[in-house]
């Protein structure tokens, strides 16, 4: 008997014109580890949702079809029935948080299955040590990070014990090491326990590193249903659909564009990595370039400043320790750090909601603390790294126009710069639609239409990237570049290495408060040993370059184009 059977399934939401989902067939057997990825608004989170019943009981609309988990149909059982096998965490893990402590949290499935106390106890521990949440077990949920309110979310589920795991997007927060702790824990619970995993995700190299099998969907439906190795060979097809694969079949697949490669492509690092080895032979060292100057204004005062500057929060917790740095008109930054390291918490120092407990923030020589929210708001925009928190108006373009609406502009000036945020973000076509039945990825545009429409003189994006698949993160990317030519200064938090190497200009590392290292982005992700002290792991082209030191290689390599144009003419004959 299959674990998981869909069969011809139906679905719309109440306020949605057509269908979400159209005709899905699918079946998982048990113990598989399934991943589903593809554009986003495909229908992937839809999905997830049918699999333990909250589709269509909870969630109403029109639905036709059926789910069936180990035989039973997951509509007609309900979600209390359903949740005893299927766990799910949520693409926003606040949306299932709601106790005291962390360990409550995790404890409250347990108990609410009446277990004896000593099984609570140990499936508690046991999902606490897995992911890395010990030393947080007395904090409230709701005063962590985004990555580990993630890992919070996870261990709650992790200690009911499902017999499949669904996971929506679960690595999205989290720091690059902290990635690869969560997927491993994913698959000791699978060897421990046999359970079955349903993984949805945009990144390509944890579905690499685990998946038996995986299903793009788009659409609505299964557009290829294929095993790992065979499904990121099809690399056309799937930058179709906005999939990005894995550096390392990335590269691997440009050299089967150019004549290089006739073979399957690698997905696993390690083997490309290999592969690599025997052959690349440089007969001179090869130096990989390095990368445009910082586009920043000299011989002004900073853009920002922060003068030895801490932050405690009521708890206890001194999230910023002394942080003195400044950041120049133009420049593009990124801010970097494991999950809970302080990055959040000095943004918002940046725009006004938090104030410093100590030292000073400057923007343009001027002392913040002299400065109202509103005023900051004209200068420097964020985005939220839950578009939730920031969203609340009943249609996207009266959301777009808040801003500017309270700037006091006229009425053309506003639905001029309302159409141009929406066409910049690609949603012009959603105006009239309420942004709170938008995607996760569709609401992280429309918050980010809405700071663009204020035209910033700095940018703060945190997680911007969140969400979204390959196509609209290039396309979110690109907005921002066009900012910065256009002389806005950007401060990117984010936990896509990837990105944050192709775009930055420089990077600032944090580590419990304080900045560990502050420098060119090459010379940045140069420094592995530090690097790690953060939880911090380089893209894999990085890391692929490194590796080939061995073989004349000189350099870190930053981008895919970057690595394949030094070592193309190295290749032998493979």
């Amino acid at each position: 008997m299959p674990a998981v059977e869909i069969s011809n399934l139906y679905f719309k939401y109440t306020t949605s014109k057509d269908w979400i989902l159209r005709g899905v067939d699918l079946k998982v057997d048990e113990g598989e580890f399934v991943a589903i990825t593809g554009p986003t608004g495909a229908g992937k989170t839809t999905l997830c949702l049918t699999l333990n019943g909250i589709i269509p009981n909870s969630i109403t609309g029109t639905y036709s079809g059926t789910v069936r988990i180990f035989g039973k149909n997951a509509a007609v059982a309900g979600v209390a029935e359903m949740a005893k096998m299927v766990g799910i965490t949520f693409q926003e893990p606040e949306a299932q948080l709601f106790g005291l402590t962390v360990e409550e949290e995790v404890a409250f499935g347990p108990e609410n299955y009446s277990l004896p106390r000593e099984e609570i106890e140990k499936r508690v521990e046991y999902s606490l040590n897995l992911l890395r949440l010990n030393d947080l077990r007395m904090r409230s949920p709701f005063n962590l990070s985004g990555g580990q309110k993630q890992r919070v979310a996870l261990a709650s589920v992790l200690a009911l014990r499902p017999r499949v795991l669904v996971l929506d997007e679960p690595f999205t927060e989290l720091d690059p090491i902290g990635k690869v702790e969560v997927s491993d824990a994913i698959e000791r619970l699978k060897q421990d326990y046999d359970v079955t995993v349903i993984l949805v995700e945009h990144e390509t190299e944890e579905i690499a590193r685990h998946a038996d099998r995986v299903i793009l969907f788009d659409r609505g439906n299964v557009v290829e249903d294929l095993p790992s190795r065979a499904f990121f060979d099809k690399t056309d097809i799937l930058h179709k659909h906005g999939v990005r694969c894995p550096q390392i079949t990335e590269v691997f697949d440009r050299f089967r564009r150019e004549g290089k490669w006739s073979k399957e492509l690698p997905i696993a690092f390690d083997d490309g990595v290999n592969i690599l080895r025997k052959v690349v032979r440089c007969k001179d060292e090869v130096d990989i370039s390095g990368m445009p100057n910082v586009h920043a204004v000299e011989g002004q005062a900073p853009m920002l400043h922060f003068e030895d500057v801490s932050f405690r929060y009521p708890d206890g917790t001194l999230a910023l320790d002394d942080v003195s740095l400044s950041i120049q008109k133009g420049e593009y930054v990124a801010l970097i750090g494991q999950n809970g390291s302080g990055k959040t918490t000095l943004a918002r120092t940046m725009v006004g909601l938090l104030r410093p407990t100590a030292g000073k923030f400057l923007l343009e020589g001027q002392d913040t603390s002299k400065m109202t929210v509103a005023q900051l708001a004209r200068r420097v925009g964020y985005l939220f790294q839950n578009p939730d928190h920031q969203i609340f108006s009943r249609t996207v373009s009266e959301e777009v126009a808040f801003g500017p609406t309270n700037l006091g502009l006229p009425r053309d000036e506003i639905k001029a710069r309302v159409s141009d945020a929406l066409s910049m973000v690609g949603l012009l076509g959603m105006s009239d639609s309420h942004p709170l039945f938008a995607s996760r990825g569709e609401r992280q545009r429309i918050a980010l239409a809405s700071v663009l429409s204020m035209r910033p003189d700095v940018l703060i994006l945190d997680e911007p990237t969140t969400g979204q698949d390959w196509t609209n993160n290039v396309r979110i990317l690109d907005i921002v570049d066009r900012l910065n030519r256009d002389g806005v200064t950007i401060i990117m938090i984010s936990h896509n290495m990837q990105f944050i190497a192709e775009r930055s200009r420089r990077v600032i590392v944090m580590k419990d408060g304080k900045v560990l290292l502050d420098a060119p982005t090459r010379q940045a992700f140069s420094q592995f040993d530090v690097l790690r002290q953060a939880f911090i792991q380089p893209p894999q082209v990085s890391r692929i370059s490194r590796a080939l030191e061995v073989n004349g290689v000189r350099g870190i390599a930053l981008t895919v184009d970057e690595l394949v144009d030094a070592i193309t003419p190295c290749l032998q004959p493979s």
